[in-house]
């Protein structure tokens, strides 16, 4: 016969139990500024991050879009943290160590070059250099977050050493490439009343040929 009573409760709605534990007076200062800030008390704070630790490694690994991903590029950093240990320099900085750790990033890249013609899909086929022009949407937030120190102290000092090591500014290019698209978008006709996208796009299209 089945087991009669209260169904039992999971891990985590159970009552909370008391753990002790000690901690730095400045770890104590930035828990007590966070859980300010959340309107929670010190032990829910606590909780709470301890919570979201365990879910740390996931969310790293979306971020990254997905885990090839992610133990990929964490795979390569440690190669690039030992050619740097080995040189004595960081890669922005000496020429050499910059060689060796594109070798590496190449090298490593190559392996998993896929079979077959390099065809580029269909939704794709009015756009060419599809990896060099994103560089600029990779390089450009650096020279951003020099120029706006608002973005807050771990971004600038992180874009520092290299955003001022870029030799051909990306951020100019983003916003000339922009002002392109605003200065074509004031020429473009106003559409009819009625008028379909596809039968708006086609009139534009005429219209750019004459």
């Amino acid at each position: 016969m089945p087991k009669r009573g209260r169904p039992r409760k999971d891990d985590a709605s159970r009552k909370s139990i008391t753990l002790g534990i000690r901690v730095t007076p400045a770890l104590r200062d930035q828990l007590e500024a966070a859980r300010n800030d959340s309107s929670r008390t010190l032990s829910q704070e606590i909780e709470a991050r301890l919570r979201l630790s365990f879910g740390e490694q996931q969310r790293a690994q979306e971020e990254f879009g997905g885990a090839t991903n992610y133990f990929l590029f964490q795979a390569i950093s440690r190669g690039i943290i030992r050619i740097q240990e080995r040189t004595g320099r960081q890669w922005w900085e000496d020429r050499y160590t910059f060689n060796e750790c594109q070798a590496l990033m190449a090298a490593v890249w190559s392996r998993f070059k896929p079979r077959g013609r390099n065809t580029i899909p269909k939704a794709l086929k009015d756009e060419r250099e599809l990896g060099r022009r994103l560089s600029r949407a990779v390089i450009s937030p650096l020279e951003l977050a020099l120029e706006d120190r608002d973005l807050g102290p771990i971004a600038y000092a992180a874009s520092f050493p290299v955003g001022t090591k870029v030799k051909k500014s990306a951020l100019a290019e983003v916003r000339r490439a922009a002002q392109r698209l605003l200065n074509d978008a004031q020429k473009w006709p106003e559409s009819k009343p009625g008028e379909t996208l596809g039968q708006y796009e086609r009139r534009v299209q005429r219209r750019a040929k004459k």
